[in-house]
């Protein structure tokens, strides 16, 4: 399974093109890749957001690897956007510089076991921190840095958080997904500005993934697809990988069987091109 170092031995000789587009807490690269296509649309494809979801690198990465050359727009890969998140979650407080361990350790209550983990190395979740309903109040909203489900001192106030705001500044993708687990979902905003150019995104990859559209309008605040839609008016969504009978963090003998539904994958980029 994707780690840290796994990604950046892959790039560093497979010779893809990469740009490192910021660094995580702890000072790692986030890396971006860009892959080949053709015409004038862009497409940002964003995984590993949430450390525990480490699966959606793996699935970005043999994406990225098994491009159809006739994809109707040009592809970028951020397939680890917290590699701290996913480090801990893998192999625990070893992966703390020493002079954080002890916050670590304190945010998860002392537990050693970080494989539940979902935010970044300050207990921030990356998916609550963006400035898109940030200040919404939900039900079960965390107030100080947890392993999950806390949005942050401010909007924005993660560098993991700020190195993807700046990459879609400057890229100015037509379309973002997010990859997260679990439940086979499209998580969409029915009731934006642009409800009939994105439902009909939305439907094209639901119906060709076998995955079910959710509505989560007032469920949803703070996360990459909310700001996506919220302050550039852009196609996104977020695709939850793998059925709800899977068990997070979701095992490596899962990812051919997990993957199997995403073989047609651009095929549903170069029908969806068509509705921008």
């Amino acid at each position: 399974m994707m780690d840290y170092e796994t990604l950046r031995w892959i790039l560093s000789n497979k010779g893809y093109k990469y740009d490192v587009i910021g660094k995580s807490v702890a000072g790692r690269d986030i890396y971006c890749v860009e892959g080949g296509g053709g015409g004038n649309k862009r497409v940002l494809l964003v995984g590993a957001i949430h450390a525990r979801e480490y699966i959606t690198a793996d699935i970005l990465m043999r994406l990225f690897e098994r491009q159809n050359k006739k994809i109707c727009a040009d592809i970028f890969v951020v397939p680890m956007l917290n590699p701290d998140g996913v480090e801990l979650c893998k192999y625990g407080i070893d992966s703390v510089p020493a002079k954080c361990k002890e916050k670590v350790l304190k945010i998860n209550d002392g537990n050693v076991d970080f494989s539940m983990w979902k935010a970044n190395m300050r207990g921030v979740d990356i998916n609550n921190n963006f400035d898109a309903g940030w200040d919404r109040v939900f039900d079960g909203r965390r107030i100080v840095p947890s392993p999950q489900g806390y949005y942050g001192p401010r909007a924005e106030s993660e560098p993991e958080t700020l190195a993807i705001v700046s990459l879609i500044k400057r890229l100015r993708p037509d379309m973002c997904i997010a990859f997260h687990t679990k439940g086979e979902e499209l998580y969409f905003e029915y009731f934006n500005q642009n409800y009939r150019r994105d439902s009909r995104v939305a439907h094209i990859f639901a119906q060709g993934l076998k995955y079910k559209i959710v509505n989560c309008q007032n469920t949803s605040s703070a996360g990459l697809k909310d700001w996506c839609v919220e302050k550039l008016n852009m196609v996104a969504f977020t695709l939850e990988c793998g059925s709800d009978n899977e068990i997070h963090p979701i095992k490596e003998d899962r990812l051919d069987y997990i993957y199997k539904k995403f073989e047609g994958f651009y095929q549903l980029i170069n029908e969806s091109v068509m509705v921008w």
